[in-house]
């Protein structure tokens, strides 16, 4: 049943954010259902993955699939800063926002990389493999779409640089706790 839960979780993540990473889906779904109800429907789905996305990863089964290197894990450590500094990157207008055209979708996919990485079992497979492929189909469809028009600044990248930072040593730290894995 837990895993049934984790990939249906990841489903409904995936499908959701992936409509709305399509402006044309979005946008007709949003005239067809109004804005509101469209948004209440999207937090209400995405709530519900996520409640089954840690039910159905913290209720499992240890099922081996494949041997993670040996460097997998100091791999999965040393990638995580940036991954941290990319997400925080999203909510700055700096020039990473500029060169990745999605910073948050990039991070994901440096997160779940990195995780996929260290991890070999089924469950830590489908979930991390898929926001993997989520942030790359996000990606893919983010690069399809010019850039917008705005002034970049280096300082938001020395305010992501320093959100990110501290956001890698918080999660970090907190990381056993809800994990049980001592990062740092």
């Amino acid at each position: 049943m837990n895993l049934f839960m984790l990939i249906l979780g990841v489903l409904i993540i995936n499908i959701t954010h992936l409509i709305s990473a399509i402006g044309n889906w979005r946008e007709s779904l949003i005239n067809k259902y109004s804005r509101k109800s469209f948004f209440a429907a999207y937090s209400l789905a995405s709530s519900l993955a996520l409640l089954l996305i840690i039910f159905g990863f913290y209720q499992r089964d240890f099922i081996t699939i494949y041997e993670p290197p040996i460097w997998g894990i100091k791999f999965n450590k040393s990638i995580m800063f940036l991954s941290f500094w990319w997400l925080t990157s999203q909510f700055f207008n700096g020039y990473i926002k500029q060169v990745t055209k999605a910073p948050a979708l990039a991070a994901i996919a440096i997160w779940s990389f990195g995780h996929l990485c260290a991890n070999g079992d089924l469950h830590s497979l489908i979930m991390f493999g898929g926001f993997l492929l989520y942030a790359l189909t996000g990606l893919y469809f983010k690069w399809q779409k010019p850039t917008p028009k705005t002034t970049y600044h280096y300082k938001h990248d020395i305010y992501a640089l320093v959100t990110g930072f501290i956001a890698y040593i918080v999660i970090g730290l907190a990381h056993l706790y809800f994990t049980g894995i001592i990062v740092f």
